[in-house]
């Protein structure tokens, strides 16, 4: 008898088993029904919030990379002699490249900056501000030689000129000396 009433036991026990892994079974299958409509509608909520939160997300890191993009730089430094003109500096081509020359001569120092456009074979296209002592729009187009760009001396006597229709170069008009530097961005 007692070994029947062990055995009853365990047929109980294992009813109770194959229950609770029935149960959890439903509960763990996606395609069961819910056992009431409040969980669904939670559960659709969630997953739309979710969605939401996710292409929030996505939108965000979209633009804050946008913003970080690095530019690239071009430094030239020049030492020129009076009359003297620097090696030709070619922008790339159709895209906006901001231009500022500095000349860093001792009492002769100046700033002037231009935002250049080139046309590859055609021309340069510039506007901007000329250097201290009398600073003025610097504004046009050329592809001839010797066509000033912008003053970046105190005086207007270092200048960049339009080397030809590709490129510029930085000219020294001045009786002495002259030393700088021409930093493109873009």
């Amino acid at each position: 008898m007692d070994v029947q009433v062990r055995l009853e036991a365990l047929e109980r026990a294992h009813h109770e088993q194959e229950a609770i892994i029935a149960e959890l079974r439903a509960r763990l299958d996606p395609l069961a029904p819910a056992l009431s409509p409040a969980p669904r509608w939670q559960r659709a909520t969630a997953t739309l919030l979710g969605l939401a939160v996710l292409a929030l997300t996505l939108f965000c890191a979209q633009r804050a990379y946008a913003v970080v993009l690095v530019p690239n730089a071009l430094t030239f430094s020049f030492s020129l002699a009076s009359g003297a003109d620097s090696i030709p500096i070619t922008p790339p081509a159709n895209q906006p490249v901001l231009v500022m020359g500095v000349c860093t001569t001792f009492s002769h120092g100046g700033v002037g900056q231009v935002s250049l456009l080139r046309v590859p074979t055609f021309f340069l296209e510039w506007t901007g501000l000329h250097s201290p002592a009398g600073a003025s729009i610097a504004q046009g187009f050329s592809g001839s030689p010797g066509i000033d760009i912008v003053a970046i001396d105190f005086n207007h006597q270092v200048v960049l000129e339009v080397h030809n229709t590709d490129s510029f170069h930085v000219h020294n008009g001045a009786s002495a000396v002259r030393t700088g530097q021409v930093l493109m961005i873009w």
